[in-house]
């Protein structure tokens, strides 16, 4: 199912960030009281009210610009409002309708893309009739809220869910999408080329070369396979090309659109902040995984070589311990033929279904060999039930009393029960606690 792609508009220094990171849940975008500060569009999943869309933090606007970084800027947003379904105007409240938001407004009511319009930086009742004022951009009603403090930030949220496109019915498919996602210059390409035995990928050593999500079909043992070959997610301070921006939200796309995810090493580099930062988006998609190290033909070896790398590879990607780690050479295509087979187990995996019974037994004997620790005010934790509620990922609902009181070691431990007891391998689990009526 497509996600949809909320983008936050203004022009600099109103709060956008703040704003941003809050919807999101954690502090993502630097902040400061600095103007300008944001340069580079930045985005991350937010969940409303049953929806789910991506949230795009832009740089402050200003549309008449025509040198230097505020050009880049300029043209960046731009680009982006084609991209959005919902826009959210951003404005301060406590400085009223400048002229520059009256030039924003003007772009904005041209368009045909939704407008929800922020008042931001009311922080308490005394300050809306500041907000008022907005009225004047002619986008309609100012919802009146604190960034900083999350003040009514759910009235606003709730105005852009219900301008969200509808949720429409997905075509079936008989294909398994296996994106292979990774930093600039792993050998992405490369890899997509050996499995499909041609050359259909331009492959350089220029980081960079793949700009968009490519989409290319075979099939294996009788099984439909598309693979995605996406470009290479880069450093933040990087991002400087409007298109760059682009390509990660096509990246982030892929993943979310695929059964399984390749996420490409490069067996001769460590493990970078680049890489890990792919991985998050892999691990946060829910997505069945694999831990692909490319180049590995170079790679000195004994008979501790492989043991090495998969212990260091997990300690310094904890969050993706589930995935396993493949070795191979997209040059020489050494062990390359294992991928799909190894791909398409995982991607079933995802898709298994566990009884409810078979659910609550594994809680039971967990429970037995570990009971539950005592929570705050020495209220003890009581688990009643739990059953399987979702699949690609496994998802569970586990009843509890008092949902609060576990600590999340002990979620890790129940999702280390359920592993060793179902086959969900390379796919996470996801536990939600609820409170038992």
């Amino acid at each position: 199912m497509r996600i949809p792609v909320v983008v936050i508009v203004g022009r600099p220094n109103v709060g956008k960030s703040t704003f941003f990171n809050r919807a999101i849940g954690r502090r993502k975008a630097v902040v400061h009281d600095v103007s300008g500060v944001t340069r580079d569009a930045n985005y991350g999943l937010c969940h409303w009210a049953g929806r789910d869309f991506h949230l795009v933090d832009t740089g402050g606007w200003v549309p008449r610009a025509d040198k230097g970084m505020e050009k880049l800027v300029r043209e960046q947003v731009e680009i982006t409002l084609d991209r959005a379904d919902v826009l959210v105007f951003m404005a301060d409240a406590q400085c009223g309708a400048t002229d520059l938001d009256v030039e924003i407004a003007r772009v904005l009511r041209r368009g045909n893309r939704p407008v929800v319009l922020a008042a931001n930086k009311v922080d308490g009742p005394r300050d809306e009739s500041s907000a008022a004022e907005l009225y004047s951009l002619g986008l309609g009603y100012p919802y009146p809220v604190s960034s900083l403090h999350g003040r009514q930030m759910g009235d606003l949220l709730d105005k852009v869910v219900e301008e969200l496109p509808a949720v429409t019915a997905e075509a079936v498919r008989e294909d398994v999408r296996i994106a292979v996602v990774g930093k600039p210059n792993v050998g992405k390409s490369s890899l997509v080329n050996a499995l499909l035995g041609e050359g259909r990928m331009i492959v350089d050593e220029t980081p960079g070369t793949t700009r968009d999500a490519i989409d290319t079909s075979f099939r294996y043992h009788g099984k439909a396979i598309t693979l995605v070959d996406t470009a290479g997610l880069r450093k933040r301070s990087r991002v400087r090309e409007q298109m760059e921006f682009f390509t990660a939200l096509r990246t982030l796309k892929a993943v979310e659109s695929c059964d399984v995810a390749l996420l490409m090493l490069d067996a001769t580099e460590p493990i970078t902040q680049q890489d890990l930062k792919v991985a998050a988006v892999v691990q946060s998609s829910g997505k069945g995984a694999v831990i692909v190290y490319n180049k590995w033909d170079l790679v000195e070896k004994d008979s501790k070589t492989t043991a090495d790398f998969e212990k260091e590879t997990h300690w310094r990607m904890p969050f993706l311990s589930y995935a396993p780690v493949a070795f191979v050479s997209a040059l020489t295509r050494q062990r390359v033929s294992s991928l799909p087979g190894l791909a398409l187990r995982i991607g079933e995996a995802g898709k298994a279904k566990v009884t409810t019974s078979e659910v609550n037994k594994c809680l039971e004997d967990a429970t037995a060999a570990h009971s539950p620790p005592v929570g705050a005010k020495n209220r003890v934790v009581k688990i009643f039930y739990g059953t399987q509620t979702g699949t690609a990922p496994p998802r569970f609902s586990i009843f509890v009393n008092d949902p609060k009181s576990l600590p999340a070691s002990y979620e890790r431990y129940l999702s280390r029960k359920f592993r060793e007891r179902f086959v969900f391998e390379g796919n996470p689990i996801r536990l939600r606690l609820r409170k038992s009526k």
